[in-house]
């Protein structure tokens, strides 16, 4: 059964970010250098810790089950909401991609991937419930910050 999960919490100019792999056969999207690239220009990369690297548009993934999630915390500038807003959309879009490939070929419902509202917070814990696609993306919330 396919299960990608994605984790991210704005919170002023932070994100936290944790994602879950827990699809057996992923591997077989990927190029030879160990990566997917998205439509949208992102890569998606097989890597030893889940990391967003907003600058080169890279997404590292970790393979792991629920038992053994960890978190990574990364801060970036992100001066403005536009550019949080913006930021967000592309990652969507991306890991978005990747999940329509592989539910395609499982001939599976869209699942796993989406950023919810939590207070002020995006937040989402894996595993996640089935969540199917409207419009051709996942549901997602414009951040919110305190003041």
């Amino acid at each position: 059964m396919t299960q990608l999960g994605a984790y991210l919490k704005a919170d002023g100019n932070a994100f936290y970010f944790q994602i879950a792999d827990e699809t057996p056969n992923l591997d077989s999207y990927f190029n030879i250098f160990d990566a997917y690239m998205a439509p949208n220009g992102w890569r998606i990369m097989k890597g030893i810790a889940p990391e967003i690297d907003v600058k080169n548009k890279i997404i590292y993934l970790r393979g792991s089950s629920t038992r053994l999630d960890k978190r990574v915390h990364r801060v970036w500038d992100l001066s403005s909401e536009a550019k949080a807003e913006r930021i967000v959309n592309e990652i969507d879009l991306a890991l978005t991609a990747l999940v329509k490939k592989v539910d395609a070929y499982y001939s599976i419902p869209q699942r796993s991937i989406r950023i919810a509202p939590a207070g002020n917070y995006y937040s989402l814990c894996t595993p996640l419930p089935v969540k199917k696609i409207r419009n051709g993306t996942f549901n997602s919330w414009k951040p919110t910050y305190r003041s």
